[in-house]
């Protein structure tokens, strides 16, 4: 309960659902006994949402233009024509109110190397306060070397929209076939003893032993 005289104000807490009464009334020998009261009632806060984008678990910040392992931006390596890499990222949502992707698609790949990379499930256009929605990312390099490319996530988090971040991976290549020759032994005679060693990132293949 709050006493006031005159003109004062009071500040009483309260909470929402709860019923409240307020009863106003004077003392004996009370000089005014004109009584006026004025209630204001904060508005709840408005909804709002946040976007989160995260790899491996772990958060990637908006902006973000070093690649990580950590957090799957960054792909390894990958031979060229030989397969792909696939990353699995998610979009969670920390706010209060929905979270709406407006983009279309609502992820989208840039360059420099876009060709390198592809979404290959989208994620939900949509995505409830406290919820999350996934999306895929291959890599599929073209050329040998460090292929980038960025992801740009538009939607309605007023600070963080686009969402962007810069992704990359390895392409590699498997040596040229060489004919090694160590001189020819006679049948029933002495052998010779090759050891190979592999220098390169993708596996070598010996084809034909002769």
């Amino acid at each position: 309960s709050e006493t006031v005289s005159n003109s004062e104000q009071a500040s009483v807490p309260v909470t929402a659902g709860q019923p409240y009464y307020i009863r106003v009334y004077g003392y004996e020998g009370a000089t005014n006994d004109d009584y006026s009261m004025t209630l204001s009632v904060p508005s709840p806060p408005t909804p709002v949402p946040e976007i989160d984008v995260r790899g491996n678990s772990i958060s990637i910040a908006d902006g973000d233009a070093s690649p990580s392992t950590v957090d799957g931006t960054d792909f390894g390596g990958q031979g060229v024509s030989t397969g792909s890499v696939v990353r699995s990222f998610t979009i969670a949502n920390t706010g209060t109110g929905p979270l709406d992707l407006t983009g279309s698609p609502e992820v989208q790949v840039g360059r420099p190397h876009a060709g390198d990379f592809t979404v290959t499930v989208q994620p939900a256009s949509s995505v409830a306060a406290g919820g999350s929605t996934t999306f895929t990312v291959e890599f599929d390099p073209s050329a040998a070397g460090v292929r980038t490319a960025t992801l740009s996530i538009a939607n309605d988090d007023s600070d963080e929209n686009p969402y962007n971040f810069t992704i990359q991976g390895t392409g590699t290549e498997a040596p040229q076939g060489d004919v090694l020759e160590y001189g020819v032994a006679a049948v029933g005679g002495s052998h010779v003893t090759v050891n190979l060693a592999n220098t390169y990132a993708s596996p070598v293949v010996v084809a034909t032993v002769q």
